[in-house]
């Protein structure tokens, strides 16, 4: 079985080099993302390895945020670059730390080689709050510590207060100007029909990534 593993990671590179150690084989491929605000120099003066790459484009990732996916989108972009059509993709954290061998790996995706791994919450979503945060409303990055951001409502169809705090927003430049006219709607334009939520860790076949990536290049804004 073809593994490409795509791994995040923020600190701990003496982890990480036992992490890919632990996975390492002939038939694997790891393409690592270090965060942004993390010194790459100490992963890469410890992990010198012909089917390592660390990623050029990297992101500033703040906890709970969007620039999390985007973090992934680059790490999925490299992934498919080999065009490894019977390949696995296998989403991991630079904190994660395989307790099955090899064998178990191989043997347990090859019996499973047709399907996908991806966890999702089934509960009703749409009636929760964290629905309306997350669909309905604008969040806002104070600054890029964890859980400093704020979540804002479509301008069009906000009360005095939410638009007070975009006015606020602007004059503080946490929102740039050219960006404003984004917040001028009655609501939020959706995507998808019906909205889900869950982990975002998966394991993947290369034509379901490539198919993610063909749908993401289709669908910019």
């Amino acid at each position: 079985m073809i593994k490409t593993y795509i791994i995040t990671v923020h600190n701990n590179p003496n982890h990480l080099k036992r992490l890919i150690n632990r996975l390492n084989d002939n038939k694997s491929k790891f393409y690592i993302h270090v965060d942004l605000k993390s010194d790459i120099k100490s992963f890469k003066d410890i992990i010198d390895l012909s089917n390592v790459e660390f990623i050029k484009e990297r992101v500033n990732c703040i906890w709970g945020d969007f620039s999390q996916v985007m973090a992934t989108i680059n790490l999925l972009r490299y992934a498919i670059l080999n065009k490894n059509h019977n390949s696995k993709i296998i989403f991991l954290s630079g904190q994660d730390y395989s307790i099955k061998s090899l064998y178990d790996i191989d043997k347990y995706l090859i019996e499973n080689k047709k399907n996908e791994f991806i966890s999702f919450d089934n509960d009703p979503f749409e009636k929760s709050f964290v629905y309306k945060q997350r669909v309905h409303q604008y969040k806002i990055n104070k600054s890029d510590k964890r859980l400093d951001f704020v979540f804002l409502n479509p301008i069009l169809s906000s009360d005095f207060n939410n638009l007070k705090l975009f006015i606020k927003l602007i004059l503080k430049r946490k929102i740039k100007i050219k960006e404003t006219f984004g917040f001028l709607k009655i609501k939020r334009k959706l995507i998808f029909k019906k909205q889900y939520k869950g982990s975002n860790w998966f394991a993947l076949n290369y034509s379901t990534v490539n198919s993610i990536l063909d749908f993401i290049e289709k669908n910019k804004v």
